[in-house]
């Protein structure tokens, strides 16, 4: 196939219409704009943005460029400048088509209407309302006014005076294009085919029907015929003969717009693109080319039908004189024979084609059209068969009556065997391509297979990881509640002793005492502990030295409070004793001189350490309050981290469940 000179992507959006003429190219879309090139090199010369919706339609011609769309106007500009001359109003609903030709513009809208105004000026002429539908398209030509709508009808009018000459009523569905040129006028549209009248007489001279969707198209340029079509094909025609010249397939997806001028023809589409080629000279593909070249054997055929239709009548006679005639037959015979084989073989092919077809959807249209050119080539084929057997059967009746006419018969069936081994390459050709197209199908298959195993296997490391993290979490949850509980049960563990220390006299004479003196609230319970733990009475105390170490240890105090408490038990116990006011006297004043002599730093010492008693039970209470603290901001990072493991453990899930639903899809497609 032939490929563009030019593509241009300028716009970004999708192009609905293109147009050719003064050596320009205007291209209009879905962005609202309009863009002017140079048809030749593509070089991009100015942008036109004035409209205030899409621009449907475009037209050149007459130094003047006009272009419509939704926002109900037509604005006509100077193609050289770029300068808007005027704004043509008067449609109420969408410009739907434009056409520029012999001094006039004509414009057909959604309104039903077609309006005709003086292409210099912008003065209306006339509007003609035979439509009953939306007028799609409209063409201007050689005196002729041509408009297609939606009611399935092409109305012809002269346009000097709007008279209506015709209605063509010839089409099944709507008409979306219509083209007037070389004398003849061109229509297409819904029901995919392209008619082509003689519009003096309204003749409908041919019907054009390879078309796979709607034609959405035509242009007449340079003695062709161009039509593009929603099957991503531009098809070249030869207007005079109906004759299938070129076929064109670069874009991918279905075709908008084509115009045909000065040897160029552009083409664009919903992908975005606009596409120019340059035809030199009208020269058909190898495969239009045996398709034409069938189609007039096929008409030779059906000439000679009647002459070979009584070289069979003398055949049969042949055959009941003797043993020639029996040979004729079986040589027949042979013929028809590999005639069969040869039809089971392309049906074969057919079959594999459509189920090739069913398997790999994304290339459906392209498939379409290869199993309608194997469906023609197997017509072809069998047409040439029949050629073959009845040429078969004139040689040999041929051969019967003269034998300078077995050698004409014998070269007719030698052309026709070799026009039909080229068609069965041709058919191999297709076979092997479209072969080569599976198995690079089923290795794309195979790599996303691997992928989509390296996706699920990572899915099931990350899950574990996921579950590992969750364990641990578990784990340092249940250590934090351990923490707590013990936390809890040594509060209440404290409780109790408190409640217990506080029920004994002897216990709240001391604690009434410690509670006038700076000692630590731990250094307190811990004496009171003493007390009711050893039942200590005041007299051993002073007696035992063991005792009182074991008490001065136990209440961890400073040298200060320690000996003030000391001395304050042993004045206890000397008003406790029997010996009397004097001796208690005596013996608390060497009690007290001995707790004084056994302290190292003296009385200023005492009050030393009973300042750094208050200060040791604050940095205790500080690192109580700090290990609190410590411990909520413990729990509130492992709620963190229980929150993270939750959310990490739902995208596992999530991706889990995707790699099912990627193994169900691969599943499908290998099925498929």
């Amino acid at each position: 196939m032939m490929a563009p000179q030019l593509v241009l992507k300028d716009a970004g959006a999708v192009v609905r219409s293109v147009a050719l003429g003064d050596g320009l190219l205007a291209a209009g879309g879905h962005d609202r704009k309009v863009r002017l090139y140079e048809s030749a090199t593509g070089t991009l010369l100015r942008t036109l943005e004035e409209a205030g919706n899409v621009v449907l339609c475009v037209a050149l011609g007459l130094g003047l460029l006009a272009a419509g769309g939704w926002d109900n106007v037509v604005r006509v500009y100077d193609s050289a400048t770029g300068k808007l001359l005027h704004m043509l109003e008067e449609a109420i609903n969408s410009v739907l088509c434009v056409a520029l030709c012999d001094g006039f513009l004509a414009a057909g809208s959604a309104d039903y209407k077609v309006r005709l105004y003086e292409a210099a000026t912008g003065r209306l002429l006339r509007t003609l309302e035979e439509a009953i539908s939306s007028v799609l398209c409209v063409a201007l030509c050689d005196g002729f006014l041509a408009a297609g709508s939606a009611d399935h009808k092409v109305r012809l009018y002269e346009a000097a005076t709007g008279r209506l000459l015709r209605t063509l009523e010839e089409a099944g569905d709507s008409v979306w294009c219509v083209a007037l040129g070389l004398g003849l006028l061109a229509a297409g549209g819904s029901d995919k085919v392209v008619r082509v009248y003689d519009p003096a007489t309204g003749k409908l001279l041919h019907m054009l029907q390879e078309a796979g969707h709607y034609v959405s198209s035509v242009a007449f340029g340079d003695g062709l015929l161009a039509v593009g079509s929603w099957d991503k094909f531009v098809r070249v025609y030869d207007p005079a003969t109906g004759k299938l010249l070129q076929l064109l397939k670069d874009a991918t997806s279905g075709i908008y717009s084509v115009a045909f001028q000065d040897g160029r023809l552009a083409c664009s589409g919903e992908d975005k693109a606009v596409r120019v080629y340059v035809l030199p000279e009208a020269t058909p593909l190898p495969c239009v080319k045996a398709l034409n070249d069938l189609s007039a054997l096929r008409e030779d055929s059906a000439a000679g039908r009647a002459e070979l239709e009584a070289s069979l009548q003398e055949l049969v006679q042949l055959r009941k004189r003797g043993a020639d005639g029996d040979a004729s037959q079986a040589k027949l015979q042979a013929a028809v024979q590999q005639q069969s084989a040869m039809s089971a073989e392309l049906a074969a092919t057919k079959g594999k084609l459509r189920t090739t077809e069913a398997e790999r959807m994304q290339k459906s249209a392209e498939l379409s059209r290869r199993g309608k050119e194997l469906e023609d080539l197997q017509a072809a084929q069998l047409q040439s068969a029949r050629e073959i057997s009845e040429a078969l059967r004139r040689a040999e009746s041929a051969e019967a009556r003269e034998h300078s006419l077995e050698d004409g018969a014998a070269s007719d069936v030698a052309a026709l065997r070799e026009a039909l081994e080229l068609e069965c390459n041709q058919v191999a050709a297709v076979r092997s391509e479209l072969q080569g197209s599976l198995a690079a199908e089923q290795g794309k298959l195979t790599e996303a297979e691997q992928e989509l195993r390296e996706q699920q296997e990572a899915a099931r490391k990350e899950q574990f990881e996921q579950e590992e993290r969750l364990r641990k979490l578990s784990e340092a949850e249940k250590a934090l509640d351990e923490r707590e509980r013990a936390h809890q049960a040594e509060i209440a563990r404290r409780a109790a002793e408190q409640a217990k220390l506080q029920a004994s006299p002897l216990a709240t004479e001391a604690f009434q005492y410690l509670e006038a003196s700076p000692l630590a609230t731990e250094s307190q319970q811990a004496a009171l502990q003493w007390f009711v733990d050893e039942e200590v009475d005041w007299t051993d105390f002073v007696a035992d030295d063991h005792l009182q170490s074991l008490l001065l240890d136990t209440l961890q105090l400073k040298a200060g409070p320690r000996s003030k408490f000391l001395r304050w038990v042993k004045s206890k116990a000397v008003a406790a004793t029997r010996v009397g006011a004097q001796a208690a006297g005596v013996d608390g004043q060497a009690a007290v001189q001995q707790a004084v002599a056994a302290t190292p730093v003296g009385a200023q010492a005492a009050g030393v350490g009973g300042q750094a008693a208050v200060q040791q039970e604050q940095a205790h209470r500080l690192r109580a309050a700090e290990e609190s603290e410590q411990i909520e901001a413990e729990a509130a990072a492992a709620a963190a981290r229980a929150a993270a493991t939750a959310r990490a453990a739902a995208a596992a899930a999530a991706a889990t469940a995707a790699a099912k639903d990627a193994d169900a899809a691969a599943a499908a497609a290998t099925a498929n």
